[in-house]
């Protein structure tokens, strides 16, 4: 039987999970949710929306369809409150990363998780690319050897316009958008958690951005490699 998905946030990246929804046949599609009129009427027109469910509100949609799991696709700062209200809700959660907005959020969804026993799975890509499980398998193999430090530079031309518009007025969005994708990968190619890390995050003169659009990092891990990574969103060239 096809998991049943309440998809929460259909506007931008939540519609890239509708179709990826509607193309696997382990589930399906019974709800979507989003606070924007004009992003369920896009959803409306996309393939497998066919169940007419479409609401503003996600404790609505779950108390008037059966479902499974919520897929959290909506602008950032929302995903722990809608993830908590989904566990309440009786459904497991894949949440897009961040899924909380301050570590405090973040232990109260972990909290609220157990507390119900339904899972939540925080979606991280990166570390699924074909470029970085070759690096993780000649790490692995000691084909490059021991890997003691690593320097991870990150420049991109990302105006707050390309984003949401919620981004452009986050206190830290290259952490919570970019570097989070990053620190993720460093955990997977070491196979490492993190041991200790010194940060400082700033916004550059050029920026359009209102909170930190770059940053800079030092991180050591268990094993002992020490990363250094730099990064911003506002790069005049690469």
């Amino acid at each position: 039987m096809a998991i049943r998905i309440i998809h929460v946030g259909v506007g931008g990246r939540g519609r890239h999970w509708l179709e990826y929804v509607a193309e696997h046949p382990d589930f399906t599609a019974v709800a979507c949710v989003d606070v924007s009129e004009l992003a369920l009427q896009e959803a409306r027109s996309t393939a497998g929306q066919e169940h007419g469910n479409f609401f503003a509100d996600l404790t609505d949609a779950a108390s008037k369809v059966e479902a499974d799991a919520a897929l959290i696709t909506s602008p950032s700062f929302l995903h722990a409150q809608q993830t908590r209200q989904a566990l309440d809700a009786g459904l497991a959660v894949l949440v897009e990363k961040p899924f909380g907005s301050t570590l405090q959020e973040a232990v109260e969804v972990v909290q609220r998780a157990h507390e119900v026993k339904r899972p939540v799975v925080v979606a991280e890509n990166y570390r699924f690319f074909q470029a970085e499980r070759t690096v993780r398998h000649l790490i692995d193999t000691g084909q490059v050897g021991r890997l003691s430090t690593a320097i991870c530079i990150d420049r991109r031309d990302q105006p707050s316009g390309t984003q949401g518009p919620w981004v452009k007025s986050m206190a830290e969005p290259f952490f919570m958008e970019i570097a989070v994708h990053h620190f993720d990968s460093f955990r997977y190619l070491l196979n490492q958690q993190p041991r200790r890390l010194h940060a400082r995050s700033y916004n550059p003169p050029m920026s359009d951005y209102e909170g930190a659009a770059a940053a800079d990092a030092l991180i050591e891990f268990a094993g002992g490699t020490r990363i250094q990574y730099s990064g911003t969103m506002v790069a005049t060239r690469y």
